[in-house]
């Protein structure tokens, strides 16, 4: 027993090892060309950078098709990869509430961990800061000691679950939108979460991992026995194609910002309820 422990232990260090190794690496190329961090900048912060084109992949699949039945079950297919997606994030949300592990670029800075009863300061990471405003404020920020909540918690990636799960699905439907979709994301948000110290490559593995494994499961699960419900939605779709555009349009706007404007409405919702119960 100790000696399985020994080895799962010395794979542990090495997976940590080689993490640490990729991430220096990624990392390097932050602050070398300002328009490279500018456009890496954008793919983290403007959705018509970050998604659009992802969504366009999306949309392009639902339209096409050689005939109705191609048609048909891709539509089948990207349906199911809309659940899935929202399964995945909220799988990484999940998780990320449980493992308590701050972004790379905090972790830079002068940072203390607990060994028994002592106060011991941790291992710095290395980081260079990019040519972006926004992650110049939250690195002055940060060393102010104005640390947000949300720089405390990098594992899983929230992106990489809910894009890779998108991206992955669409490659389901039809291949080449798929592959397109897959290598924005990969080159575009996720690199750029890289190369600026929001993640790691373990934390940007692992959303993908639950992100392909949500889609998996359900395209399994709903491809097999949601027939019942699925198949009237798709005929649906096929005989209203204007209007389920225009439905699958506010979807794809919606996912171009993560499902944040989703989440807000249902805050509000709360928020009511628990305003119309108070009166």
């Amino acid at each position: 027993m100790p000696s399985m422990l020994a080895i799962l232990l010395a794979q542990v260090s090495w997976l940590l090892a080689v993490n640490d190794y990729l991430y220096r690496a990624l990392n390097d190329i932050a602050g070398r060309s300002w328009f490279l961090d500018q456009f890496l900048g954008l793919g983290l912060t403007s959705p018509l950078v970050k998604a659009s084109v992802i969504s366009a992949c999306f949309m392009f699949a639902w339209m096409s098709g050689s005939d109705r039945a191609v048609t048909a079950s891709r539509r089948k297919i990207l349906l199911i990869t809309l659940v899935s997606a929202v399964f995945a994030l909220a799988g990484t949300k999940m998780v990320s509430k449980t493992v308590f592990l701050p972004r790379p670029y905090v972790l830079s800075e002068r940072t203390f961990h607990l060994e028994g009863d002592a106060l011991v300061e941790s291992q710095r990471t290395a980081f260079n800061v990019p040519n972006d405003p926004d992650i110049e404020k939250s690195v002055k920020e940060l060393r102010a000691g104005d640390i947000h909540e949300n720089d405390m918690i990098s594992f899983p990636s929230d992106h990489a679950g809910f894009f890779i799960c998108i991206a992955t699905g669409i490659f389901l439907a039809f291949r080449t939108a798929g592959l397109i979709a897959l290598l924005w994301t990969i080159f575009v948000p996720l690199a750029g979460k890289l190369i600026f110290g929001q993640h790691s490559p373990i934390d940007i593995v692992a959303g993908a991992a639950i992100g392909v494994g949500v889609l998996l499961s359900l395209q399994l699960l709903l491809g097999r026995w949601g027939g019942k419900i699925l198949d009237p939605i798709v005929r649906w779709t096929m005989n209203n194609s204007a209007m389920s555009a225009a439905l699958v349009f506010i979807v794809l706007f919606e996912v171009t910002n993560t499902l944040d404007d989703v989440r807000q409405i249902g805050r509000f919702g709360k928020d009511a309820v628990r305003h119309v119960r108070g009166s």
